[in-house]
């Protein structure tokens, strides 16, 4: 039996300390139920704000997409407006008068909350959980600010599939993770499209956040939104295949931690080196640019990263791999080849991924030379 917790006591320690973290949050947020909902769906963006400039990229491919039953595109920023240092919310409407945009802040309480806690999950409830309190329509789609989606059909596939399902959750997989299976049948956050009605009637905000419990004799961590899930509802799945949209998860989550914990170490398979790329498709290339220049002297596959040094050389190099098929993938969509500039960054990020697995490489076929030294040929081990 595969679960979260391996004993008893780190999970009833789990348990204590996220309790005192909800007792903080809970009141951040209330909502109503939803009477006599609007036909349609909306879209629910939360948005980090140190990296404002990155929604142009995602409302560019939102543009692009058929909007038929849409209603708004909630957008939530984690600070309250005068706090945001780009004027995201004009340049928004100006870029795209086309797109039903609503624009949400955190209240200066919240954001003092939140900050002080400075954990990527609390945010993304928070945010999330925010434009459900704002949601009219009684369908709605949790759309990851990383998320770039390509094919134009998309959203509108998700709000027929919804409806013919009859469902309360439909989403791209079934979640696997902290001692929850796929059997579980419990849809992941991301892309998730669910009844906003039916869930603002059965539920507090808080009782959307993370939780440690028990479920089916497992002690697990239930994501954002599984909780609620395994309580009421029913789910199913609609898949988004991998040509159709490009999203490298917990990318947002990430750079929280990595700006805010000062001994933070991303994790080998990190999908920070994306942000870059998603600024220069916004517009803004400095970080790029910047980033591409120093790979020369990149000591150690150290390079500059938001002011602070990011290691590059740590990556997985598959995840290298994985990124520049993502970007690739964008560019072809969007320009019908992969600019100069973008095939600098990210091969240069391949190159000191590479640089990471020889220097490991180096001790075990050192040993190896040294095992063979003695025998007549050592072709063998040098190859």
């Amino acid at each position: 039996m595969v679960e979260k917790y391996k004993s008893n006591a780190s999970f009833n320690r789990a348990r204590f300390t996220r309790l005192l973290l909800k007792t903080a949050i809970r009141g951040l947020l209330r909502w109503r139920p939803l009477a006599d909902p609007k036909p349609g769906y909306t879209v629910i963006i939360g948005c980090n704000s140190g990296l404002a400039t990155m929604l142009k990229a995602n409302l560019r491919m939102l543009a692009m997409q058929d909007r038929s039953n849409l209603d708004k595109i909630i957008i939530v920023f984690d600070a309250p407006k005068d706090k945001i240092a780009v004027p995201i919310e004009d340049y928004a409407r100006h870029t795209f008068p086309e797109l039903p945009l609503e624009f949400r802040y955190y209240t200066q309480w919240q954001y003092e909350v939140t900050r002080s806690i400075s954990w990527g999950w609390v945010y993304a409830w928070l945010s999330w959980c925010t434009g459900i309190a704002n949601v009219r329509t009684r369908y709605a789609l949790l759309h990851d600010f990383d998320a770039l989606l390509i094919r134009g059909d998309i959203l509108e596939e998700r709000y027929q599939k919804i409806l013919a399902e009859r469902v309360e959750y439909l989403g791209v997989r079934y979640y696997e993770g902290a001692g929850v299976t796929a059997d579980d049948k419990l849809a992941v956050t991301f892309e998730l499209m669910f009844d906003a009605a039916f869930v603002r009637s059965r539920f507090r905000p808080i009782e959307l956040f993370n939780h440690p419990t028990r479920f089916k004799g497992r002690r697990v961590e239930f994501d954002t939104f599984l909780s609620a899930q395994s309580q009421a509802g029913t789910a199913s799945i609609h898949p988004i295949d991998e040509d159709s949209m490009v999203h490298p998860t917990q990318m947002i989550c990430q750079f929280t931690d990595f700006m805010n914990r000062r001994n933070y170490t991303p994790p080998l398979e990190t999908t920070l080196p994306m942000i870059p790329y998603f600024c220069h498709l916004a517009g803004d290339s400095t970080l790029l640019l910047s980033i591409s220049g120093s790979f020369s002297r990149a000591s150690d596959g150290v390079v500059e990263f938001w002011g602070r040094p990011l290691s590059l050389g740590r990556l997985n190099p598959d995840m290298a791999a994985w990124l520049k098929k993502q970007a690739y993938r964008l560019e072809l969509a969007l320009t019908g080849d992969v600019r100069p500039e973008v095939s600098r960054y990210f091969e240069g990020i391949e190159a000191l991924a590479r640089g990471r697995q020889l220097l490991q490489a180096r001790p075990a076929r050192a040993m190896a030379n040294h095992a063979e030294s003695k025998t007549e040929d050592r072709r063998t081990v040098i190859e």
